[in-house]
């Protein structure tokens, strides 16, 4: 029989892309809201307050929008990626944005590591 353990393993799995959606997807939110605070909490700790992860940065930008950050998708790529579309516009452009999104386990927590996005 297999053991307690075993058993587990494909629901880590599972379990680990769905806390992947849910942290890009609460960050997005987040992001939408222009709350930098919470935004910035879903960051690796060694990031949090750094350039684009400042809280007050994500704030004043994100609540300057033309158009408030709207998400279109998001799904998993691979173990460790996620890809986020989205869209806004800040002035006269509109960004049809693609964003890729690597997590990281952090004790208990997945976090975003990384954002590479076009726009």
């Amino acid at each position: 029989t297999p053991s307690a353990r075993d058993a587990a393993l494909p629901a880590q799995s599972a379990g680990s892309r769905n806390a992947q959606i849910r942290v890009v997807d609460t960050f997005y939110r987040a992001l939408a809201a222009a709350d930098g605070k919470q935004a910035a909490a879903l960051v690796v700790p060694a990031k949090r307050g750094l350039g684009p992860f400042n809280e007050s940065n994500i704030s004043k930008f994100y609540g300057s929008l033309a158009q408030p950050l709207v998400i279109r998708s998001i799904r998993p790529l691979d173990e460790r990626r996620v890809e986020a579309k989205y869209s806004y516009r800040a002035s006269r452009t509109p960004c049809e944005g693609t964003a890729i999104v690597e997590t990281q386990q952090v004790s208990e927590q997945v976090l975003i590591r990384s954002i590479r996005a076009n726009c």
